[in-house]
């Protein structure tokens, strides 16, 4: 385990830690995803319904009663095509969560970067870095499902099962915390 001292980062550093985070928050969006949509299909409510539902109502809030009504339909068994409005909302809210899940991870990377460099000595093991993430995304959880959708998204808020909405966040924390350890090591030593 590296020691490496966390002085000012090079300028060229913070560019590469940002990928670094976006990279861990692209691959934490996908397991979030996988989760939600496993949890889903497992209590019936459909495999596709988290991306019919995540997101793609910020797109059609206008549609909301349709996406709500036909959102557990299985669209690949029932489709013609790829393009119909079904697919669209699921193509729609999977790039949206990826697209967010990118943000959250450069934010993630970030602040947990600039607290290491500030001397907080847990976030320089493993167990800290990780733990820091997962703590993090469960207040992400909290934000969200408390302050951000109930104003931006009340269906996603209403139809959003609480307990595996807030597993998943775990999840989202402790896949970055796995792929961002490594990367944010690895920017800690070249920016000394």
């Amino acid at each position: 385990m590296s020691t490496a001292v966390l002085s000012r980062p090079r300028a060229t550093a913070l560019p590469r830690l940002a990928g670094y985070g976006a990279l861990a928050g692209l691959v934490a969006g996908i397991a979030m995803a996988l989760w939600q949509m496993i949890d889903s299909a497992a209590t019936s409510n459909g495999f596709w319904t988290p991306l019919n539902l995540c997101m793609a109502s910020f797109v059609w809030r206008g549609q909301a009663a349709m996406i709500e009504k036909d959102m557990m339909i299985d669209s690949a068994a029932t489709s013609n095509g790829f393009w119909t409005p079904l697919n669209l909302c699921m193509a729609a809210g999977m790039i949206l969560h990826l697209a967010f899940s990118v943000l959250v991870g450069i934010v993630f990377i970030t602040i947990l970067f600039g607290l290491r460099r500030a001397g907080l000595g847990l976030l320089r093991t493993a167990p800290g870095y990780i733990g820091a993430a997962i703590a993090g995304a469960a207040l992400l959880y909290v934000v969200m499902i408390y302050l951000v959708l109930p104003w931006a998204n009340p269906l996603m808020c209403h139809m959003t099962p609480r307990g595996p909405f807030f597993i998943g966040h775990l999840i989202y924390g402790l896949i970055f915390g796995l792929v961002s350890y490594p990367l944010a090591r690895r920017a800690a030593e070249s920016s000394t």
